[in-house]
């Protein structure tokens, strides 16, 4: 397989200059028309188009390649797979080997006394009656 990370790099690196870019411009049309003030209120301006453009991404990406939902009735063939594991999307335990277990959002390696003090986050199960315990 070939690895998507260098394709994700450069496009992001691309989609960070592209804006980067029209920031500058906007920057630099702000001072054009209003001074050092102009260019302050287009600088703000610049940031929430690029926070906009950013957490909206996603959507603007389907939408512009007019992406619908997918209904059941239309992936015959992945239904009867989707079915035979309910709960947590379908998704079921792997075994995992060591090397790659820090990889994993939950690890699945556990330790117990020692090898605890290392751990960088506690148990689920004890997170949860933390939880629980707040009220």
């Amino acid at each position: 397989m070939i690895d998507p990370f260098p394709t994700r790099f450069a496009n992001t690196l691309k989609t960070t200059a592209l804006l980067g870019a029209l920031a500058g411009l906007l920057v630099l049309a702000g001072g054009l028309l209003a001074g050092q003030g102009g260019m302050l209120v287009a600088l703000v301006l610049a940031a929430v188009l690029d926070l906009g453009a950013w957490w909206f991404s996603d959507t603007l990406a389907l939408k512009a390649n007019r992406a619908m939902p997918i209904q059941p009735a239309g992936l015959p063939a992945v239904e009867p797979r989707r079915r035979r594991f309910p709960g947590r999307g379908g998704a079921r335990p792997v075994p995992t080997p060591a090397a790659t277990a820090h990889l994993f959002t939950v690890s699945p390696l556990t330790a117990d006394g020692l090898g605890s003090l290392f751990s960088t986050h506690p148990p689920i199960a004890k997170r949860v009656r933390r939880l629980r315990s707040w009220g």
